[in-house]
């Protein structure tokens, strides 16, 4: 029981601190010679730790071989023109350092971070709050659909297109007032959120926004 104690608490740390493979390699190594196991083992061992530490060997042999395999099955997935330039529009911020496994905290708090302007304060307080009162979130379920007075009341007030310009027709919100309508449009209903939340973020107006012509 201790053994099996000893080799979680090893492999959890090792997970924990994103070890790289060669230091997996040394806990398994020690843990061989503490056990004083035969040669069989360590042959074995030894081939391994070539096969995967030596990155030339590894990747013609393993890596290379294995994304054929997963390639010719058909089992990657595919994605169209229109999500890659998605995906090519957004960026990480602190969040890249939240899902390292290892953020750096003073990094993280030494961000200067957005405020909301007058006029966007001003929206979330009047426009969002009246939508939000408009919207009942068992309703929107029952009907299987926004009140059409909703759908009119989003297309008035331009909430498709927040991130879009004031040259273009839009509000010219930042993301981080985006964020904020999208937050408290969640507290009355999601429906109502996401359908305020897509065009915004992946839909058309983020693509018109940096790929749209004039």
């Amino acid at each position: 029981m201790g053994l099996l104690i000893s080799i979680l608490l090893i492999v959890l740390a090792l997970a924990y601190f994103s070890a790289p493979l060669w230091a997996w390699f040394v806990a398994l190594a020690v843990f061989l010679l503490a056990y004083n196991v035969s040669m069989l083992v360590w042959i074995p061992f030894g081939i391994l730790a070539v096969f995967f530490l030596h990155k030339r060997t590894r990747v013609k042999l393993i890596t290379q071989n294995l994304f054929n395999f997963i390639e010719s099955k058909g089992l990657l997935p595919k994605i169209s023109e229109t999500e890659k330039a998605a995906l090519r529009a957004g960026d990480v911020w602190v969040e890249g350092e939240l899902f390292s496994g290892k953020p750096n905290f003073k990094k993280i708090f030494a961000n200067p971070y957005p405020e909301l302007t007058k006029e966007e304060q001003s929206f979330i307080d009047n426009e969002v709050n009246v939508v939000c009162a408009m919207t009942s979130d068992w309703k929107v379920f029952e009907e299987r659909d926004l009140p059409k007075k909703v759908w009119t009341y989003l297309k008035k007030n331009k909430f498709f297109g927040m991130i879009i310009p004031k040259e273009d027709g839009g509000l010219g919100f930042s993301a981080y007032a985006h964020s904020c309508v999208i937050e408290k449009l969640a507290t009355h209903s999601q429906v109502l959120a996401i359908t305020v939340m897509v065009p915004n973020s992946l839909g058309p107006a983020e693509l018109l926004l940096h790929y749209g012509k004039e």
